[in-house]
């Protein structure tokens, strides 16, 4: 196992089984996500150069070195006033990669978080509107930021964020899809992709996105929504029990 085109079905299974059985022994969320993508890029590594697990939460719920980068990136665009304790921020939760750095979701540098702040605000990052429309949350409810609203927007959320040519894919303003493309140069990444899940009855939803290094047509890239639910159902009790940081 080592290329993802290359995956047959009793691979896909055996894949599922070990994250569903390794995932469920953390007693955080942040620790199991660790493993997950750990476990994938280590059993995939032929193919994947960087694979990051992110969760939605209330800013008053995170870290203050979280908190810090989301306030200093809202500051930087000059809407820092509108961020609120229970402002939604899709913060980076677990980080596995070909480099060192890649490795700690601490060490990153530009991902920690993005604060929903508003549709706007959103539709300016490419990947991150491509992200939330794909998986079926959409961008409208963050204008109200209204609680019972995002558990809705939520709820059945499961889906796929698929990307298949980085370097050339845009939107339809004409942006790229994955900004970062000197990134994408030099690591030679060709199809980005993800899946998200909601847990039902919070307003915990999570993504992954993976960056690969070979072209994949999306019905492969379907196939790894049963393991984002072997993950889901694995860290089911510790989401509900809002234990998500280490």
């Amino acid at each position: 196992m080592s290329l993802i085109s290359a995956l047959s079905l009793k691979d896909l299974v055996c894949l599922q089984d070990k994250i569903a059985a390794q995932v469920s022994q953390f007693p955080s969320l942040e620790e199991a996500a660790q493993c997950y993508m750990t476990i994938l890029y280590e059993e995939l590594y032929d193919s994947i150069v960087l694979a990051r697990l992110f969760i939605m939460i209330p800013f008053g719920n995170l870290p203050k070195e979280n908190q810090e980068f989301a306030m200093n990136l809202a500051r930087s665009a000059a809407i820092n006033e509108r961020i609120e304790d229970q402002t939604m921020v899709l913060s980076l939760l677990a980080s596995r990669g070909a480099k060192p750095e890649w490795n700690d979701r601490r060490h990153s540098k530009d991902h920690k978080g993005i604060p929903m702040i508003s549709s706007d605000y959103i539709d300016r990052i490419p990947m991150m509107s491509r992200l939330l429309k794909q998986l079926g949350a959409g961008i409208d409810w963050i204008d109200n930021n209204d609680t019972e609203l995002v558990a809705k927007s939520f709820e059945n959320i499961s889906g796929v964020f698929y990307v298949r040519d980085a370097q050339s894919e845009v939107d339809q303003q004409g942006r790229k899809i994955i900004a970062a493309q000197d990134f994408v140069t030099t690591h030679s990444i060709k199809t980005v992709f993800g899946i998200g899940g909601c847990y039902l009855g919070t307003s915990l939803f999570f993504s992954t996105i993976i960056f690969v290094r070979e072209y994949l047509d999306r019905s492969i890239v379907e196939r790894f929504m049963l393991q984002a639910n072997k993950f889901k159902t694995a860290t089911f009790q510790i989401a509900h029990e809002g234990k998500i940081f280490t």
